[in-house]
């Protein structure tokens, strides 16, 4: 799981820019991540294979934590 995680994380890498993600810090950006993360868990319980959602959960998961922590600082 975490190679994939680690896929993930490269695919988004090059297709925002290398630590992209570390640029998540507002309210808007949370609910972003909210919105993704529960999308991403739609599709993996519907087992949809378009992509890999368990690994965009766990990305999305990260996200949320990340945003968390920057907002109560």
């Amino acid at each position: 799981m975490l190679t994939r995680f680690a896929r993930h994380m490269g695919r988004g890498a090059e297709k925002y820019s290398d630590r992209n993600w570390e640029k998540f810090e507002d309210k808007d950006a949370l609910e972003r991540a909210k919105s993704s993360l529960l999308r991403h868990v739609m599709q993996l319980v519907n087992g949809e294979t378009d992509e890999d959602h368990a690994a965009a959960v766990m990305f999305n998961v990260m996200a949320v934590e990340h945003v968390r922590s920057k907002l109560n600082d």
